[in-house]
C-alpha cells in the first residue's frame, strides 16, 4: 500500500494538484482549469489524504 497526500491549490483560477508519492520523493504537477464549482465539488484546499 502506498501512502501520500495529496494537495490542491488556487492560483489565478488555476488549479494545482501536487500528488505527492511515498517519503516525498516524487512529487507530480497536474495544473487544470478549475471546473470544481461548476461541477459541484468540494472547492480546495483540500485536507491531506492517506491512499
Amino acid at each position: 500500500m502506498t501512502s501520500g497526500c495529496v494537495v490542491a491549490l488556487d492560483i489565478g483560477g488555476t488549479r494545482i494538484k501536487a500528488g505527492i508519492v511515498g517519503p516525498g520523493h516524487e512529487v507530480l504537477l497536474d495544473r487544470t482549469r478549475d471546473t470544481g464549482a461548476a461541477e459541484g465539488r468540494t472547492p480546495w484546499p483540500r485536507a491531506c489524504s492517506t491512499w
